[in-house]
């Protein structure tokens, strides 16, 4: 089995096997030390994704993840002319779909590990994922739960920031439950999450349904 990897260095050229990378990047060769999807967060040899968010553009930070050390930048838009020659640029049709599967695959592909299992729906995916997670508790299983209160994995327990996390810290948050001995995870799914990939690749063995109600049309648009 592959070995899970949790902040360990891996070739470009590795974790970009599935990512849909157009052409093949300058560097493949070089090694990637972490992968981050907000500038803020660069050091030296990270890889930085360049995602559309609500609000802002990934893009829009590209050269301030340069500055502080990035040498891969991962991104739906040509190269400009200013980028130094020691950057790769991978240029991918599907940013967000990118960073779920070049996480995945800085981590080890954890998930493949674990029985995934995912709630969705407007109201009582909290409830349901603690009521599953009991269960599975009390059947002798060690995992995690993820959600809109914390995330819980056997080696820590976060405050939530988001219901679902983005794809990076959810394959390392996976990535914290396998060494572990956990064999599960639970996890709210929310509506933006699916909308944004931020579950791209992951392989589900249970998905609950609870109901849909019209909240959150600011976002979906339509019922």
């Amino acid at each position: 089995e592959r070995p899970i990897l949790v902040h360990a260095g891996m070739k470009l050229d590795n974790l970009l096997v599935g990512a849909g990378a157009v052409g093949s990047p300058a560097h493949g060769d070089s090694e990637v030390s972490t992968v981050i999807y907000n500038s803020r967060e660069a050091t030296p040899g990270s890889l930085f994704v360049a995602i559309r968010g609500e609000t802002t553009d990934g893009n829009q930070f590209v050269s301030d993840a340069i500055e502080r050390g990035a040498r891969a930048i991962v991104s739906e838009m040509p190269p400009p002319a200013a980028v130094p020659a020691e950057v790769s640029w991978v240029r991918v049709e599907n940013a967000r779909k990118a960073l779920a599967v070049i996480a995945a695959n800085f981590y080890g592909r954890p998930a493949e590990r674990l029985q995934l299992i995912a709630v969705t729906g407007t109201n009582g995916k909290t409830t349901t994922c603690f009521l599953i997670d009991s269960i599975l508790a009390a059947a002798g299983r060690h995992g995690g739960l993820f959600g809109t209160i914390f995330h819980r994995t056997p080696a820590q327990t976060r405050p939530a920031a988001t219901t679902t996390p983005e794809s990076v810290e959810l394959q390392k948050f996976f990535a914290e439950v396998v060494p572990a001995g956990g064999s599960y995870t639970v996890l709210e799914a929310s509506s933006h999450a699916l909308a944004q990939e931020r579950l791209w690749g992951c392989r589900f063995a249970a998905a609950i349904f609870t109901n849909l109600t019209r909240d959150h049309l600011d976002f979906h648009q339509t019922f």
